[in-house]
């Protein structure tokens, strides 16, 4: 019939808008709908007030719960599938950083590109490895890297030159545990 034709309306709106489409969407269909039945236009018009009035919100609440329900479904799975985008990233990173290891002679050769791999996999701009210092009193900025898009040279000296003892700093609060 002719009230299933705002169900291509509710479909895009689920998929497209999510929760806000479908509840502005039920409120649009919902107050016109009331509208034409007061003044006894569309399928309901013609019968008795109060009875027209209960079949047309039983009509308007079906179409808002089925595709509320749409909705949260779609929300759901597409929250799954960035979870999962999000963790393949990190076990290919994780991949990565092992190779890099495992072809790399020392910590020397490999921190610059474990910076970079890890930096660019997962999006971050700066990464710093810190190591302990001689005498394990404070922690040392070891190797830096930075996206080449950030200007970041002043960054790069006054972290080079910090260090950072044992509960100090957020470094230091990490190495304190």
């Amino acid at each position: 019939p002719l009230a299933r034709l705002t169900v291509p309306f509710y479909l895009y709106a689920a998929f497209r808008l999510g929760f806000p489409g479908v509840t502005l969407g039920t409120l649009i269909v919902s107050i016109f709908a009331a509208w034409g039945t007061a003044k006894g236009l569309g399928p309901l018009g013609g019968r008795d007030g109060n009875d027209t009035l209960l079949l047309l919100q039983l009509y308007a609440g079906s179409n808002a719960v089925t595709f509320l329900f749409l909705v949260a479904a779609v929300e759901e799975r597409r929250g799954t599938g960035a979870a999962l985008r999000e963790n393949q990233d990190r076990l290919a990173t994780n991949l990565a950083v092992t190779k890099i290891l495992v072809d790399s002679p020392g910590l020397k050769d490999a921190a610059p590109q474990i910076l970079k791999t890890v930096g660019e996999n997962l999006g971050w701009k700066v990464g710093v490895l810190w190591t302990p210092s001689e005498g394990a009193s404070a922690l040392r900025c070891y190797e830096i890297w930075h996206d080449d898009s950030l200007a970041a040279s002043k960054l790069i000296a006054d972290t080079r030159m910090r260090q950072f003892p044992r509960g100090a700093g957020l470094p230091g609060r990490v190495w304190e545990y």
